[in-house]
Parts: structure tokens; C-alpha cells; sequence
């Protein structure tokens, strides 16, 4: 599949999840939709989440160099699957990419020089085999089990081997990290599960890759079950070999994969249990009946399911009122969403597991965060899959950088009194009757002049002091000197703390390092800079016409919108450069920052063309010296200020360009991170509009006041 099918694939994503049962389902459900004897006996509630983040490199994998850890894809932190375990997520889902846990199929042949940058055919590439191992260890170690999904959806990207087993263009990574990749087009090719003479990617190739995943963690005691295949969708039709697309697909590829890949797992063992998806993404509506064979033969087989909330169960749109105008399931439903959305979709699953007596799991939904008219869908539907014994998994959550922003996730947060506990979560709770287990702390900086905190909440300010930085978002404490900071608060709107998001304790010599704190005339800052460091990450929603008009909690301004940014810093040896705060998105280019320049202060602005403008202070800062740095912006001129002096200005108009996250002592911009500058940062402050010259001298005030 080409990226503009698999585009259009994926934007109609589970559009035909009411294909199939959406037009019983509005003749048969029109009143209450379960009776009290039907319900399966539920016993305790099974929950857990998508621990999404090892399959990201999927869109730009062979084609380029981006399988950066940490950037391109990152593995879930020990902490954090510990700290789902004690509010009651002790079985999650563990999304892996096929392509890089076995980069080569088992009759591939690559040559000697092929093998040396991809690998030896059939076997798993050991440092990525070594994260998902290291997943299983800490689910085990918190009492929790995790499901190993094979998130592909029925296809694999693959170099084409030329007759002497070279590829065209073969490059090895940028560094050992890397995976090798090729830009020449004729290099790669698109396989997709298909049974007609030339099929591409066999039974076999699936069977392979599951014998060996069984081989190697079978007696593993964090392993919950084998996540065949994520979604599988579009298959070719009969006889054929290529994605269908939207139609016509062989709805008996799909069962034959996963008989193979079910008998090649139970030839090594017979106890875990198998996670068994459907044709149509998994579409908890179609399972019964666009999946011939099923239930397959077999001990300890789970079916598992998909379902979302918007008007096409989706997964992809989060405008409540855009999707309630919609009619749900398009031309398949008369009804437009209400509370009862989710247990419809649902009901027809649960309906065929209780007639044929089989396990079903719900590994995908999802409730979108930027509205609370969302959360009665969602209550429902989690109080009718755990009354009728439906495991539950939401999407998503992890620890990769993307997830933090995303419409539906279900990371923990953080606040001025403590952890922030998601509602997807809140609400699984409430559904198994369980509560919630929270910490509260005093996360905030201390005490403010009452007229800061006014112009604060008059500016939607978001400010951030270093007096209170924590060494973890879960399960942290107050950082000391020398200890690592992962979080602090906003002490302004309350909405925006600042996060670490680029390292994690499961690849220590990989990735960037978190801040460290330290003291200086006896206040508390962060140290940024040096080898690896990147400083604090406060990643928010941003707008999609149609899809998502209003995300919370948002950056209150964009480029070319009248705002402030300010810092107060002491750079550390002479020269220093590298990024103060920026205000940015991190897909594209375009950002509003504070930098140091060879030691000079300097406000610097790129537009959505790449244009940049830069005002930059006439004498570099002194070293150990606290300074406050001040950027203001709007359509009446940019202006820079150090220690209250204005020191450089100019007059630029920019064209809209939304930001949708904050940084502190780093960047992130074009999907790759930026060097902060090298020194330490006592606390920081953003600004939607233009104070007034009083307001901007109070501001500075009150920042100095956290460095001397």
C-alpha cells in the first residue's frame, strides 16, 4: 500500500466497525441493552492500557534514518507501568512493530553486506527484543502482565532483496543506534497477508514470527498473552495480492493467518493465552459476522475487539459537537451518538463471545480528554463491559513524547497537588467499583504578591519555579540538589507542568538526560545543558479543523499572536548557546524562543516558512550571574529585554502558526530535539497578550526574586 492509500486507509479507520452489526443493533437495541441473567459472570474487573510507543517508527521505517530511540519511538517507563499497577492496571497491551523485532522474514536472503546492516533472516533483533523483555520484567516486578500486540495490521514493510541479495541505496544508520534504511523508492516493497499464487507475506512468515516469539517468552511471568495482529484491514480480494482498498477484501485471509500463527504458538506452549482480532480493524461490531471460522479451535483464545465514540468509531475525531451532528456509522445507523454509542457497538460482540462461550477483551477505546461531555459515553460503555467479564484496555498511554498531547491519552499528569490521574482511568475505576489511589503533595513554588498572581490569571499565565521541582510526574518527591527533575508544576493557570519526556531508566546510555537540580546562592534552579541534557517538555493539544476544534489544556497563543516569554538564568562558561524557552510545535519549524548566541541573549522568531528574525542583546552575559531574560511579541513589534532593559527591537508581522507545547532548557522542533543552552534556569513565566511596562517590571520583579 502506497502512503496515499494507507492515508486514506487509516482517516477512514474502522469507519466499517457499523457495517456489519449497526443496522441490527438499531432495530434490536432500542431499549435496555443487557438483562441481568445474559451478563456473563464477571468475577473481578481486568483493566490495563495501551502502552503505545515501540510502534512509532512504522510511517518512515526502511524509507529514512528516523528510528531514533526516544525519538522515533521509546519503550514504557518502569515507573509508570508500577504506578498504573497500584490504581488497578494490572494487564496492558504492549503495541510492537514486526518490521523492527525482526527486521529480516526467515527465507529472505539477503547478502553478506545486507546482513550486516539489517540482520541475520528470522532472527529478532536483539537490543529491541531486550525492551520488550525489560516491559515484561517490570510488569512482573509491579504484579501487573502485559499482552505482546504485533501492531501491523496485517502487512510488513520489507526491503526488495535484488537476485544477488543486495537492496538499492542500503545505508547503515547515522549511528549504531539507527536502523539502515533506503531512499531509493525501488528499494522497498509493501507485503500484506494474502493466500492467492505470489502472495508476498504467507502463513509461514506470520507462523515463523510467532513460534519464535513463544520460544523466547513463553515461561516469562509479566507476559499476559500473544496480541496476534493489531487491526488487520483491507486484505486483498479472493484470488488476489495487493490492498483492497475500501471493499471486496477475502474475509477468509485473516482467520487462515491466524489458525497458522495459533497452531505455531501452541507447538511451544499451551498455556498463555491468544489474543485474537477480527477483518474491519477489530471492529467490536463485525467480529460475528465478517470473520468465517470464527471461534477458531483452540484452548484459551481471546477475542479482542475495537470500539471509539465518535460518530464512525474511529478513533480519529474528538469534536463532541461535530461528531453529534453526525450520524452514527454513517449511512449504516439512523442514530446519532448519545450515552449508549459504546454498548451498542459493543453489545453484538459480547452477544456472539456468550453464545459461542469464548473470553473477549476490549484492547482499544478511548475517551477524549478536551471535553467532559464525553465522559457519560465513555462511564456507560466501561459499566456495561466489566458487568458483562470484558477485559478492558484504553488507548493510549506510554512514554514516548507523542503521547503527551494526544486527544485520547491516558498518561498520568501533574499538578500542584501531586499526580493527576487521567479520567479514562478515573472512570475504569468507578466501573469496578475501585478508588483511586493519590498522593497529594505541595508541588507548587511558594508565594507570590497577590498582584503577580493577578496579572497571571489576567495574562492566562502559565509560570514555573524550580523552589519545588520534583524528581518524578509518578511516585516522585521534592528534587534535592543533584537529584533529577521530571516535574514542576504550573504555578500560574494550573495547567501546564512541565514534564522530562526524553529519557527513561530502561535505556540508560540511550537518549538525553533529565535536568539535574542545583543551588546557587541558595536557590534552587535547574541545570541545563551538557552532554545529552534536555530540560523540561510541556507538550498540549492543538486544533484540527473538524477533528479537534478546542484542546485542552492549550498554549493560549501562536506566533503571531501578541505574548511574552521569560526567563530568569545564569549562563555557565563563557560562550554558552543553545535554547532558554521556546514556544513551538514539534511536527514543523516554526517557533518563538529565547536563546543564548556565544553568550548573548537573543529573541528569536521562525515563521511557517522558515524565515527567521532574531533580536540579539549587544554584550554577552557574565558568567554565575542571575539575569532575566524577556521576550515580547506581537503585531505591534518584537521586543528583547535584559534585566528590565529593552537592549533590541524590531517590527516583523507574522502569518498564524499555532504552538501547541512550552520547553524549558531545550527545544524540539521538525520532530527531533534542539540543545538548550548551558547554565541554570531558576524559573520561567508565559504571557498571552502585551502587559503594560509596570506589569512587565513586576513580572521581572518576581522573577529575580526566585535566582538572588
Amino acid at each position: 500500500m502506497d502512503d496515499q492509500r494507507l492515508l486514506r486507509a487509516l482517516l477512514r479507520r474502522r469507519h466499517v466497525l457499523e457495517a456489519a452489526g449497526a443496522a441490527w443493533a438499531v432495530s434490536a437495541l432500542g431499549g435496555c441493552l443487557w438483562k441481568e441473567g445474559e451478563a456473563q459472570a464477571a468475577g473481578p474487573a481486568v483493566l490495563g492500557t495501551n502502552l503505545s510507543g515501540l510502534e512509532w517508527t512504522q510511517p518512515i521505517l526502511r524509507r529514512t534514518a528516523g528510528t531514533m530511540p526516544l525519538v522515533n519511538y521509546a519503550p514504557p517507563r518502569k515507573a509508570e507501568i508500577a504506578w498504573f499497577a497500584s490504581q488497578g492496571l494490572r494487564k496492558n497491551r504492549l503495541p510492537i512493530s514486526w518490521e523492527m523485532l525482526q527486521p529480516v522474514l526467515h527465507d529472505s536472503r539477503p547478502n553478506g553486506d545486507a546482513r550486516k546492516l539489517v540482520g541475520e533472516p528470522g532472527e529478532f533483533h536483539a537490543g529491541y527484543a531486550q525492551l520488550i523483555t525489560n516491559v515484561l520484567d517490570a510488569h512482573a516486578a509491579a504484579g501487573a502482565t502485559c499482552i505482546l500486540d504485533l501492531h501491523n495490521y496485517g502487512r510488513y514493510r520489507d526491503f526488495r532483496y535484488a537476485a544477488d541479495g543486495s537492496v538499492p541505496g542500503l545505508k547503515p544508520g547515522p549511528t549504531p543506534l539507527h536502523r539502515a534504511y533506503s531512499e531509493d523508492p525501488n528499494a522497498i516493497r509493501e507485503r500484506i497477508f494474502a493466500l492467492a499464487p505470489g502472495a508476498t507475506l504467507a502463513p509461514a512468515h506470520f507462523a515463523d514470527f510467532w513460534r519464535r516469539a513463544a520460544q523466547r517468552w513463553k515461561d516469562h511471568p509479566g507476559l499476559a498473552g500473544w496480541g496476534l495482529m493489531n487491526e488487520p484491514h483491507d486484505m486483498p480480494a479472493p484470488g488476489g495480492t495487493e490492498p483492497t482498498d475500501g471493499g471486496g477484501e477475502d474475509l477468509a485471509i485473516w482467520p487462515a493467518f491466524a489458525r497458522a500463527a495459533v497452531q505455531a504458538i501452541r507447538e511451544v506452549e499451551r498455556n498463555v493465552p491468544i489474543y485474537v482480532g477480527g477483518n474491519g480493524w477489530s471492529a467490536a461490531a463485525s467480529l460475528a459476522d465478517r470473520n468465517p471460522g470464527f471461534p477458531l479451535q483452540g484452548e484459551n483464545l481471546v477475542y479482542e475487539v475495537h470500539l471509539y465514540l465518535d460518530a464512525t468509531s474511529s478513533g480519529h475525531a474528538f469534536d463532541f459537537d461535530a461528531e453529534s451532528g453526525k450520524r452514527a456509522g454513517g449511512r449504516f445507523s439512523r442514530r446519532a451518538i448519545d450515552e449508549d454509542v459504546g454498548q451498542r457497538r459493543l453489545e453484538p460482540a459480547v452477544r456472539w463471545a456468550q453464545q459461542h462461550k469464548v473470553r473477549l477483551a476490549l484492547t482499544e477505546v478511548g475517551l477524549p480528554v478536551d471535553d467532559e461531555r464525553w465522559r457519560p459515553l465513555f462511564d456507560r460503555t466501561m459499566a456495561y463491559a466489566v458487568r458483562n467479564g470484558v477485559e478492558v484496555m484504553t488507548w493510549l498511554s506510554g512514554n514516548h513524547w507523542p503521547v503527551r498531547g494526544h486527544p485520547l491519552q491516558v498518561a498520568p499528569g501533574w499538578s500542584a497537588q501531586g499526580t493527576v490521574i487521567p479520567a479514562a482511568i478515573t472512570a475504569m475505576q468507578a466501573a469496578a467499583s475501585r478508588s483511586a489511589k493519590t498522593s497529594k503533595v505541595d508541588a507548587t513554588p511558594g508565594q507570590r504578591p497577590a498582584a503577580v498572581q493577578a496579572l497571571l490569571n489576567r495574562h492566562q499565565g502559565s509560570a514555573w519555579a524550580m523552589g519545588h521541582a520534583f524528581t518524578d510526574y509518578v511516585q516522585g518527591v521534592p528534587a534535592r540538589d543533584g537529584q533529577p527533575v521530571r516535574a514542576v508544576a504550573d504555578s500560574g493557570t494550573g495547567r501546564l507542568a512541565m514534564l522530562h519526556a526524553l529519557a527513561t531508566d530502561e535505556m540508560p546510555d540511550v537518549g538525553w538526560k533529565p535536568p539535574v537540580l542545583r543551588v546557587a546562592d541558595g536557590k534552587p534552579a535547574i541545570e541545563c545543558g551538557g552532554e545529552k541534557g534536555f530540560g523540561l517538555w510541556c507538550r498540549t493539544g492543538a486544533v484540527q479543523a473538524g477533528v479537534r476544534s478546542r484542546p485542552a489544556p492549550a498554549v493560549p497563543f501562536g506566533l503571531q499572536d501578541e505574548h511574552v516569554l521569560m526567563a530568569v538564568v545564569r549562563a555557565g562558561a563563557p560562550g554558552s548557546t543553545g535554547i532558554v524557552l521556546q514556544a513551538s510545535t514539534a511536527e514543523e519549524g516554526h517557533a518563538s524562543e529565547l536563546v543564548l548566541e556565544d553568550g548573548k541573549p537573543r529573541a528569536r522568531f521562525v515563521d511557517a516558512t522558515g524565515r527567521e528574525t532574531a533580536l540579539t542583546a549587544p554584550h554577552a552575559l557574565e558568567p554565575g550571574k542571575p539575569v532575566v531574560l524577556t521576550l515580547v511579541s506581537g503585531p505591534a513589534g518584537q521586543q528583547l529585554r535584559v534585566d528590565g532593559q529593552s537592549v533590541a527591537t524590531a517590527q516583523q508581522h507574522f502569518e498564524p502558526a499555532a504552538f501547541s507545547q512550552l520547553l524549558l532548557g531545550a527545544g524540539f522542533t521538525r520532530y527531533y530535539p534542539k540543545a538548550g543552552f548551558r547554565g541554570l534556569l531558576h524559573g520561567a513565566l508565559v504571557l498571552r497578550g502585551r502587559p503594560t511596562e509596570a506589569e512587565l517590571a513586576d513580572f521581572e520583579r518576581w522573577l529575580r526574586s526566585l535566582a538572588a
